[in-house]
């Protein structure tokens, strides 16, 4: 039997990452063809970056704690990376990124 996997975006989630992980080695042992449906967050957030970049360019760049927002943030995406290099190791049958907006996360 075909099964997809949709869980909450995981890449942040050590739990997530584990329960996943787990699921999908059970039922890929009781013979079923086991996917991981891989939710990623709201698409578009590279202005986002953009605007970061040149607030850090101003003078008083740290007025609203932007620095330290960014270094979080870069803190985050390292994680992340190290994270999708884990669950792409362990798991082999991954769908290709799923993106949601306010539009489609209405229809569910």
């Amino acid at each position: 039997m075909k099964i997809g996997i949709l869980t909450l975006p995981i890449a942040e989630n050590y739990g997530g990452i584990l329960q996943a992980l787990a699921l999908y080695q059970f039922l890929s042992r009781k013979g079923h063809d086991v996917t991981l449906i891989y939710k990623n967050g709201q698409q578009g957030k590279i202005w986002k970056e953009v605007v970061r970049s040149i607030l850090l360019a101003l003078p008083a760049h740290n007025l609203f704690n932007v620095k330290a927002n960014f270094q979080a943030m870069k803190g985050i995406k390292e994680r992340t990376a190290l994270h999708k290099s884990f669950i792409h190791d362990e798991i082999p049958n991954i769908s290709p990124p799923l993106y949601y907006n306010s539009r489609t996360s209405k229809l569910y």
